[in-house]
């Protein structure tokens, strides 16, 4: 598939997004920003990475090399995965112990196990951690999912 081609489709799922978005109910009383921020902001994402396909110069054909290699398709598989456990986490022990540990696991998995140091990973995962909360809590004065067992 060319780029223009998936430019387009891009765009235009970042358009019914937005759509979509604006038939979600608010009924917010309080300083919380509502249901509708995210699904905009991920939308509207969407629209300019689809301009920005649709509006880019194409190479060649003989000049494009292959997206992903067999490895590359091997990690963004195991990515997926993570992706999928850190939701499934996030409901059952909540915030403040899934985020931590899932991004420690997805610093191994982008960083490789090779080239993986146990310390930065600590220290990466609590950074991360508390900027996380401290946007979704204070800035943005949200709720951070409890989890069903704490």
């Amino acid at each position: 598939m060319n780029d223009k081609r998936l430019g387009f489709i891009i765009l235009a799922l970042g358009i019914a997004g937005i759509l979509l978005t604006m038939q979600i109910p608010v009924k917010t009383f309080t300083d919380d920003p509502g249901p509708r921020v995210f699904p905009y902001l991920g939308s509207i994402i969407l629209v300019i990475s689809g301009l920005g396909l649709i509006l880019t110069r194409q190479k060649s054909t003989e000049d494009t090399e292959h997206f992903l290699t067999r490895e590359g398709w091997k990690r963004a598989g195991i990515m997926t995965l993570l992706f999928i456990i850190y939701s499934l986490a996030l409901k059952i022990v909540g915030f403040y112990i899934a985020t931590p540990v899932m991004v420690f696991f997805f610093y191994r998995q982008i960083a490789g196990p090779e080239k993986t140091v146990l310390l930065r990973g600590i220290i990466y995962s609590l950074v991360t951690f508390g900027a996380v909360y401290f946007v979704f809590s204070k800035v943005l004065n949200s709720f951070l999912p409890p989890g069903m067992i704490f």
